[in-house]
């Protein structure tokens, strides 16, 4: 009887220990079931508002950074010694020398190259070519007096770099073209505004077509947006599966937590 009695018991104990556990799991499942749809709901809300954010400034950090030297080149480009020395005068063009040899655009010395009218250089302060595509349309363009500017991309050991060329002009008719290479790579560039590794960028052109996405992430278009002053178009995405994971990661660390 004696025995009966404390198998009852044992079986009471083992009955009530059981309830607990299963309480206790049953409570932390609802509990991140709960915490862990709001949480995923108020994440992914902050990171789109966030990737807006991001994309919205970087838009406007690659338009201004273009449109600042842009109106730096053509002010440049309308300077009596750059006229005269692309019209062929061997005085204006050993004064040119002696000015753009150590010429700063920001407090960088750029790469530089001065065309005539007839496409021929007439001044440059470096070894690299200034135009590789043959024919050069956007050139031609441009002395012809039918682009008032053009931006070009330049790769270098697998960096890419904006390339900018304005006409040179004088009494209404183009007389060359000036040509700068920027020695800021343009994901250094995008990095001053992009913290995230989640996004990706694009940019696209008539003579312009530059990406930093990688053929192994999905992406998720966040934002187009079309850099007035430039002609570009910037398209900004995001890593959906990066994102996921991000969000993911958090729901356990909260699982985590209740659970302890």
């Amino acid at each position: 009887m004696k025995s009966q009695f404390l198998k009852m018991q044992l079986d009471a104990n083992k009955a009530f220990i059981v309830f607990v556990v299963m309480s206790l799991l049953l409570s932390v499942l609802i509990s991140v079931m709960l915490v862990g749809r709001e949480a995923s709901s108020v994440l992914n809300g902050y990171k789109q508002q966030a990737s807006e954010t991001e994309a919205k400034l970087s838009a406007k950090y690659i338009e201004n950074f273009l449109e600042t030297r842009i109106l730096l080149l053509k002010d440049l480009s309308s300077q009596p010694f750059i006229i005269n020395g692309v019209m062929g005068s061997g005085v204006s063009e050993a004064s040119l020398n002696d000015y753009l040899s150590e010429f700063k655009i920001l407090g960088i010395k750029e790469k530089l190259w001065i065309y005539n009218v007839l496409g021929d250089y007439v001044y440059k302060n470096n070894d690299e070519q200034a135009v590789l595509e043959t024919p050069s349309d956007w050139l031609e363009d441009l002395l012809n007096g039918e682009l008032s500017h053009a931006v070009l991309l330049d790769h270098n050991q697998a960096q890419s770099y904006f390339k900018l060329a304005v006409p040179i002009n004088y009494n209404g008719f183009t007389e060359g073209a000036l040509i700068v290479k920027f020695q800021t790579p343009i994901d250094v560039l995008l990095s001053e505004v992009l913290e995230s590794n989640t996004h990706g960028v694009k940019l696209s052109g008539p003579w312009l077509s530059y990406s930093n996405l990688s053929t192994l992430n999905k992406y998720d278009l966040v934002l187009e947006s079309n850099l007035q002053s430039s002609g570009l178009k910037l398209s900004y995405l995001v890593d959906s599966t990066l994102v996921e994971k991000q969000v993911n990661q958090v729901i356990i660390s909260i699982a985590t937590a209740i659970f302890c």
